[in-house]
């Protein structure tokens, strides 16, 4: 499984090092076609919580889940109980971070960093507010997708009427 790991800010280094850890082959994505190669991709904090961040303080999108997985539908259609089990186990993480309060996710963040025994800070996480996901699992209105895809579409990076007819 190729995943890609937006490399336009954040700590994308770090993402792509848990992706390896996990057995999968992660690369860095900044352009549209790095991004066409991916089976799934990664938005690492920085990119969401910015995005959100963003768009919650000036109202421009209302709510919306900032952090999102993609997966090709090849990539589905050839691998559909690993789809099955990653989406349920993403959307019983989410729950339970929208069912626990801020002080005990903080705690769990800071004891699982430490117990990485990585060189990294846990300082952040006394910042932490949500994960930026606004809808119950993780799931994300046509309307959120359609907005990027308006973007896309407006930059040029997608043609007018994408997606096609029947997809």
């Amino acid at each position: 499984m190729k995943v890609g790991v937006l490399a336009l800010q954040g700590d994308f280094e770090a993402h792509a090092r848990a992706v390896r850890s996990a057995g999968a082959d992660p690369f860095e994505v900044r352009t549209p076609s790095e991004l066409a190669s991916a089976d799934a991709l990664i938005l690492p904090g920085g990119e969401s919580t910015t995005i959100r961040k963003l768009a919650t303080d000036y109202g421009l999108l209302g709510d919306f889940s900032a952090g999102t997985y993609v997966f090709r539908d090849d990539f589905i259609q050839a691998n559909p109980n690993t789809v099955r089990l990653f989406v349920a186990g993403v959307a019983k993480a989410i729950e339970w971070s929208r069912a626990t309060a801020t002080p005990e996710i903080v705690d769990r963040m800071s004891a699982i960093i430490a117990r990485r025994k990585r060189n990294v800070s846990n300082a952040a996480t006394k910042y932490f507010k949500s994960w930026g996901v606004a809808g119950a699992g993780g799931t994300i209105k046509p309307a959120e997708i359609q907005t990027w895809i308006d973007w896309l579409v407006k930059q040029g990076t997608l043609a007018p009427g994408f997606p096609p007819t029947g997809s």
